[in-house]
């Protein structure tokens, strides 16, 4: 992990994946694309494309939620 001041507040600390963090993220992110497409094979794309619109709304939601507490 990286770690930087933040340029407008220096109270801010931005953290920033190191190289071999953001390969394994790389690796993550490749193993979650690959494993929803496995679960959504044979849908239409009309059907991924709702998926992904309530789970946008979903995580929004969670957001929202989160901030209020």
């Amino acid at each position: 992990m990286v770690r930087e001041r933040d340029p407008d507040d220096p109270c801010v600390q931005l953290l920033h994946p190191s190289d071999r963090g953001g390969e394994f993220l790389a690796l993550a992110d490749a193993r979650m694309r690959r494993e929803a497409d496995a679960r959504t094979d044979g849908w239409s794309p009309d059907e991924v494309r709702t998926l992904r619109t309530l789970l946008a709304r979903c995580n929004e939601a969670a957001s929202a939620v989160a901030e209020d507490e």
